[in-house]
């Protein structure tokens, strides 16, 4: 159909056995064929140059269509990278701030420093002495301090104070884990796991145990604003939070990630292992806002709950079925990375590569954090009005930290774009409504 309305007039203007004839029309009489030549011009600019209601309203719906393309755009594509490091290994966040860390050589590093409440960002360069030995440089943060740990040396940042010179922290025994806290009144404490037992250490009280010390081995620790939680080694599945504000208490969860049997027969099919909730354990905790999120391991695969600390509601989040990690947690929301539809008995390169979701408590809904991709997406990191996560490079590209804005934000041209249409639409209404009115008239007229 296509065909048949096109192939005449463009064979019109293509037709090489017209061309001599033109050309001797022309040199016969230029006058007339140039008087031709703008008439067919005319006929063709009159429906431009007198334009009916239709015409003009069809200029009306491209441009909403075109802008609403824009809009549409502007609202899915909410992250951008997080710039200042060129090859970045490990990323976290607290409060509005993001940190992102590379090692540039052995025992010195370059950790990035970005505000995003602000824009603001700077940089920091970290040497350490290679006598203390061979260890891995790790990231802690707090939204007031930032701490860079290597072994038997900790070097620490006040963020408030923009990032002035490092204090020093040595150690001396080289402990387990260590989490930093900011309490309600802005006292920055840390508090350490060396050898099964927890200490707070503090710029008030130095060292000190726990107000209420855990009976065995711990086995792993997390912060949260004012309070602790604990794994203790003869409980893998029990977590203990500590309140270090106010008058101490101690709330004690026991993990409930027991789904349909049906679910359960399903993983043993994905991964030829059976759920073994006898010998689950706890591998990760988080803690912030009266809320705690834990990955439990149960053999075949990993499940996340998030625990209402208040009323002891317990929720899984992410799809049962298929592994989860490294949740981060805060500002109402959780961040996960995980591999959804993983069949580990017949992997696809599809279903590999992990990905970032993140659920919104107060709605009880869980999202998709970016489109899909054959890219690992890891590490996520709950900020304040911001979710950021590690993302590995294509091919020989270098890994990137990227940004999500969790509120719908338009960019500067969006936003010109809105105003600049809203303008337009204005005068292409009015001259439709004329148009039509018109139109109408003569029609009338000629009945």
């Amino acid at each position: 159909m296509l065909t048949e309305r096109t192939h005449a007039p463009v064979w019109r203007v293509a037709d090489e056995r017209l061309f001599t004839r033109r050309l001797a029309r022309l040199l016969d009489d230029p006058k007339a064929w140039i008087s031709k030549f703008f008439g067919a011009i005319s006929r063709m600019t009159a429906p431009v140059r007198v334009p009916s209601s239709q015409q003009t309203g069809a200029v009306i719906v491209a441009v909403l269509l075109g802008t609403g393309t824009v809009l549409l755009w502007d609202a899915t594509h909410q992250d951008f990278p997080a710039e200042g490091v060129t090859w970045p290994e490990e990323a976290v966040g607290a409060g509005g701030w993001l940190v992102a860390l590379e090692e540039t050589e052995p025992f010195s590093a370059n950790i990035a420093i970005w505000n995003l409440s602000t824009g603001e960002s700077y940089q920091r360069q970290f040497s350490f002495d290679d006598e203390w030995g061979e260890f891995p440089i790790e990231l802690l943060l707090s939204e007031g301090h930032v701490a860079v740990w290597h072994g038997y040396e900790v070097r620490f940042i006040n963020l408030d104070d923009g990032g002035g010179a490092p204090g020093r922290w040595l150690t001396g025994p080289v402990y387990e884990d260590i989490v930093l806290m900011d309490m309600p009144d802005g006292e920055e404490r840390e508090i350490i796991l060396n050898e099964g037992v927890v200490e707070v250490h503090s710029t008030l009280h130095d060292w000190e145990p726990l107000p209420n010390p855990p009976a065995g081995d711990v086995t792993m620790i997390a912060a949260g604003a004012g309070s602790v939680a604990y794994v203790e080694d003869g409980s893998p599945t029990r977590v203990t939070v500590e309140a270090l504000d106010g008058p101490t208490h101690s709330v004690t969860v026991e993990l409930n990630v027991t789904v349909d049997s049906l679910f359960d027969a399903q993983v043993e099919l994905l991964t030829g292992t059976a759920v073994d909730y006898v010998n689950a354990s706890v591998r990760e905790i988080v803690l912030a806002e009266g809320w705690l999120a834990a990955v439990v391991n149960l053999s075949a695969v990993d499940r996340l709950v998030l625990v209402d600390l208040d009323t002891g509601e317990q929720r899984l989040l992410g799809d049962p079925l298929f592994p989860v990690a490294a949740p981060s947690l805060g500002y109402g929301h959780v961040a996960w990375q995980h591999q959804q539809f993983l069949n580990s008995l017949d992997p696809t390169e599809e279903t590999l590569d992990w990905d970032v979701r993140f659920h919104v408590i107060s709605e009880n809904r869980s999202y998709r954090l970016h489109g899909n991709d054959a890219l690992n997406q890891t590490a996520p990191q709950v900020m304040e009005g911001h979710i950021a996560w590690l993302q590995e490079g294509d091919g020989d590209e270098p890994p990137e930290v990227r940004v999500h804005t969790l509120e719908e934000t338009f960019e500067p041209y969006s936003s010109r774009i809105l105003k600049l249409v809203t303008i337009l639409m204005i005068p292409l209404l009015v001259a439709w409504s004329l148009q039509r009115q018109r139109e109408n008239g003569s029609r009338d007229e000629e009945e």
